[in-house]
């Protein structure tokens, strides 16, 4: 009888530890997030293929202004390297390749999990985060 009643005690115990919130939702917690709208997939760069849904970190990027700072994109801005020549595009698809690695970057380290164009997505009620100077901070120096 005594360890009927230790063994209820324990129930009991453990009952009342357990959280409320896990108990009425089926032992399922609700994550946290925005609602994104995606109004150009086309623009976003993380992640691939972009979807509508919940996002818990979501920033906004000027992917012009993060190429403008790549050595490759500066170089074509000098006029040295004629437009539609080999070099010209060599180096084009050198900057946006460097855009991407900075982009996953920032995502490993900032823990992001949608990055976009600014305009490209939306949250309602929700202003969201220009990290351009985290990604640029972020380009690959090689």
């Amino acid at each position: 009888m005594r360890a009927l009643m230790i063994v209820g005690l324990a129930l009991c115990l453990f009952v009342g530890m357990a959280s409320p919130g896990a108990a009425q939702s089926g032992g399922k917690k609700k994550v946290p997030g925005y609602k994104v709208t995606i109004l150009h997939s086309n623009r976003v760069y993380y992640p691939k293929p972009a979807r509508a849904g919940t996002y818990k970190k979501v920033g906004l990027v000027s992917s012009a202004t993060i190429l403008n700072a790549t050595p490759e994109y500066k170089r074509i801005k000098t006029g040295e390297v004629k437009r539609g020549s080999a070099e010209f595009e060599l180096l084009l698809k050198r900057a946006s390749d460097r855009f991407k690695r900075a982009v996953r970057a920032t995502v490993s380290l900032g823990g992001y999990d949608m990055i976009a164009e600014k305009g490209a997505v939306t949250v309602a009620g929700r202003v969201l985060p220009d990290i351009t100077s985290t990604v640029v901070n972020n380009l690959p120096k090689i």
